[in-house]
């Protein structure tokens, strides 16, 4: 068979698997021996040679071991020279764009999407059932997805720190350094989107909170009224030195029911939990660094935010007046002043929350963190700030 192209093999552009393989079929044994190994992609497929015809098959097979024999030179240089992590980079960039964990997340991402356009209209508890698998099979999807997008730029950051010292490595690795740049973008762009349906969903669910805490302050109010009169009357027995036996009864009957009212009374402690607190505030951050969402959802994330310092503060008031009412509980143990001191603080809550996300943020993307631990500090201090100058507004 004559060869189709043939001019200078040793000098033509790097092959990709495809552009090999059709390389291959269309030209003879002696123009697959003149092919550069460094023209070669990393990892040729094992069982190249076994569908070309007889003719080329000791070509192809001697190509595809003297590409292994180069790649294992080459993998013993770049580790030497720039360790084991930017040859990890390099080998980890010869993988597919789209891994099997992140097409099965953007499938679910895609039913998510469909369900919540859908469901718009139906009622909250209807909405909640027809999410809850969804986000469920996502949060577990996103964590070796997340993984990838992490690898991804920390091994791009890598290798581009590298590249002045290159040498003649130089153009393998901005290859690999280009195609770790492209998977995030890839993992990114879904990851947006997630953000974006979540922010919405979830600033629908903490006003749907909201609501709820604003119907339960009233039956609070009053439980708060029992239990104080309780208290006024119980304090005046026990002012008393020789009670009768009709006033001891009266003594235990109220020490009963604070008990009961109190524990009526933490019942509402449950509609806030410190977890979904957390939940959201990550839901608002993500959106909140995401230029994507941020310019799609802006006045959603503002919504939210002024929503979240509403149940968080709702959210402090009844851890002190949890501790308080324990503190006062006519059959409480506990030290009064250790209790009270459990209340927590709206502010700290927010730096605890930035401190760990900053960490984790860096662990997640190494160098490459740096432009995104400037925006969490930023926006940590512009939540602060919208904290302080909404407390008022917000009691």
């Amino acid at each position: 068979m004559t060869a189709v192209a043939e001019p200078n093999v040793a000098q033509s552009p790097m092959f990709t698997i495809k552009s090999l393989c059709q390389f291959i079929k269309d030209n003879d044994a002696s123009a697959i021996e003149r092919i550069s190994v460094e023209s070669l992609p990393a990892n040729l497929p094992d069982n190249l040679s076994q569908y070309v015809s007889e003719e080329k098959r000791g070509a192809v097979e001697s190509l595809v071991f003297e590409a292994s024999a180069f790649q294992l030179r080459r993998n013993a240089e770049i580790e030497e020279r720039f360790g084991a992590d930017v040859l990890a980079a390099v080998q980890s960039a010869s993988g597919k764009t789209d891994s099997g964990d992140h097409i099965q997340f953007k499938m679910h991402l895609k039913r998510l999407v469909d369900t919540y356009q859908a469901s718009r209209d139906k009622s909250n508890r209807e909405q909640a059932e027809l999410y809850a698998p969804l986000l469920s099979t996502l949060e577990e999807l996103s964590v070796p997805v997340k993984d990838e997008m992490g690898e991804a730029a920390r091994g791009g950051y890598e290798l581009n720190q590298c590249l002045a010292d290159a040498g003649a490595l130089a153009g393998e690795m901005q290859a690999a350094a280009e195609a770790l740049d492209k998977r995030f973008t890839s993992i990114e762009r879904t990851m947006n989107l997630y953000h974006y349906v979540r922010i919405m969903m979830a600033c629908a669910e903490m006003q749907k909170v909201r609501e709820e805490a604003g119907k339960l302050d009233g039956r609070a109010r009053v439980l708060q009224v029992q239990i104080n009169a309780c208290r006024e009357e119980l304090k005046r027995l026990q002012s008393r030195r020789n009670l009768s036996g009709k006033e001891k009864e009266r003594e235990d009957s109220l020490r009963s029911q604070v008990s009961d009212f109190v524990e009526q009374l933490q019942d509402y402690e449950v509609l806030i939990s410190e977890t979904d607190l957390i939940d959201w505030l990550d839901v608002i951050v993500e959106a909140s660094i995401s230029n994507y969402v941020n310019k799609r959802a802006g006045q959603a994330i503002r919504s939210g935010r002024l929503t979240l310092f509403n149940l968080l503060q709702k959210y402090c008031e009844l851890q002190e007046a949890a501790a308080s009412q324990v503190a006062r509980n006519p059959f409480a143990t506990s030290d009064p002043k250790k209790t009270i001191e459990f209340m927590m603080q709206s502010e700290q809550f927010i730096l605890d929350y930035f401190s760990r996300k900053k960490s984790s943020m860096a662990a997640w993307l190494g160098g490459a963190a740096e432009e995104k631990v400037r925006k969490l500090a930023s926006l940590q201090k512009d939540l602060l700030s919208e904290m302080e100058s909404n407390r008022k507004k917000l009691r």
